[in-house]
């Protein structure tokens, strides 16, 4: 999976559906960016996530 920047998101799949995902926020600019995923189960997601600096 990709961010919108081109960033590769590195996610695993954990007990009871849920799952973690690792953004290399060192490469992102100080903000605050809105997440939308949809899982394989046709689950969204939506979160913030705030990057300061």
């Amino acid at each position: 999976m990709y961010s919108s920047t081109g960033s590769r998101i590195d996610h695993k799949e954990l007990v009871g559906g849920k799952q973690t995902f690792s953004i290399p926020t060192s490469k992102l600019l100080p903000g605050v960016y809105f997440i939308s995923l949809t899982g394989a189960n046709g689950q969204n997601f939506k979160g913030k996530l705030v990057v300061i600096r």
